[in-house]
């Protein structure tokens, strides 16, 4: 992890970029006047709180490539372009609570 921005920010918020960045590519960062972080895909062009724009947090600052082939196959369910592995597409109905790659394949353990 190499984004100075996610570093920084409390352990709930890292949880919540997590969670949005395994579905989408990027995600905003804002500080509400009240102190509070919102993590949001798209940024209003008006804001009603005029929350403090902090940055943008990219999917490749947090995931390796690996973790993101992985969170691409929980979030929807098929292979992302750049999957050179194995396709199982009867795995792909399964649990993927315990997915890993091993040598560039998608495991279930």
């Amino acid at each position: 992890m190499n984004n100075a921005l996610f570093l920084s920010l409390p352990v709930s918020t890292q949880s919540e970029v997590k969670s949005i960045l395994s579905a989408y590519n990027d995600c905003s960062i804002e500080k509400t006047k009240s102190g509070e972080y919102k993590v949001i895909i798209c940024v209003a062009i008006h804001c009603g709180e005029y929350n403090e724009q902090l940055g943008s947090i990219n999917k490749n600052d947090i995931f390796t490539a690996d973790e993101q082939i992985i969170n691409y196959v929980k979030s929807f369910r098929d292979y992302p372009i750049q999957y050179k592995g194995k396709k199982d597409y009867i795995l792909l109905q399964g649990d993927w609570t315990n997915a890993v790659m091993i040598d560039g394949n998608v495991i279930i353990n």
